[in-house]
């Protein structure tokens, strides 16, 4: 018999959302580490931090790892996406199966891993929260174009502009200057704030949902910026990226 503990069912809808966690962490980390269903851990290049409570899919008390998230959301692929799917964690090893077929994927060690949970204390010393300067929301429509904007101009940079109190999104220098280079979004100056740029990472664009985002001053450090994204899975989950970036002056055309 089956210890309760080491064991639980996804229901189709629920591992189709699994999936779809999966395969955007596998967008900027090798691994996935999970401490009692939560996820705080940086990315392959360090620039973000991720956060996700996963807790509603990974059932498991304690630590998991998954190694080389790419390749096992191709083995979870070959899974009847019909049917219930029962994770099965027995030592280092979690089997997972439908209803007639199972696949074994080994459960990593925190040593030898590139993206390790981030410890809340030591989280709160990386990411400062202090006032709020900005609020925005990204639609579909922009993410989407954002998102192929990441994939073909990966030289560039996603830039926030500010000037005299009014807000654009554009690409950074680099880029195909043919191309409409400033684009529109919703948001709310919350304080006064002088004119400059904000360097944002290109992995939030990676997603075709619309994106919030709000903007902080560093506690420590008004020349730097604390950005925090929530992109929406699904009714009850959502993705949290946090990055820091310099407030840069805004560069003034040569007369």
């Amino acid at each position: 018999m089956v210890d309760q503990s080491n064991s639980f069912i996804l229901t189709k809808d629920e591992f189709k959302n699994f999936l779809k966690i999966l395969s955007r962490f596998s967008d900027a980390c090798n691994d996935l580490h999970i401490i009692d269903g939560q996820v705080l851990q940086r990315s392959n290049d360090r620039v973000v931090a991720i956060r996700c409570d996963l807790s509603n899919l990974i059932k498991f008390d304690g630590e998991i790892i998954l190694c080389d998230i790419k390749k096992v959301v191709g083995s979870l692929k070959g899974l009847d996406k019909n049917s219930p799917i029962r994770f099965i964690r027995v030592g280092n090893t979690m089997c997972i199966k439908d209803t007639g077929s199972s696949i074994y994927i080994p459960i990593g060690n925190n040593v030898f891993i590139d993206n390790k949970y981030i410890p809340e204390a030591e989280f709160n010393k990386i990411f400062n929260y202090g006032q709020m300067i900005l609020e925005g929301d990204i639609n579909k429509d922009l993410c989407e174009t954002l998102k192929k904007f990441a994939k073909t101009e990966n030289s560039c940079s996603v830039i926030l502009s500010i000037k005299s109190q009014k807000a654009v999104l554009r690409y950074g220098k680099g880029g195909d200057q043919s191309i409409n280079t400033e684009f529109n979004f919703s948001y709310k100056i919350m304080s006064d704030m002088p004119d400059g740029e904000i360097k944002l990472p290109i992995i939030p664009f990676n997603f075709n949902s619309t994106t919030t985002f709000k903007i902080f001053f560093d506690q420590n450090n008004n020349n730097i910026a604390l950005i925090v994204f929530t992109i929406p899975f699904s009714v009850n989950m959502d993705l949290v990226i946090y990055s820091r970036s310099a407030i840069m002056a805004e560069e003034k055309e040569e007369e």
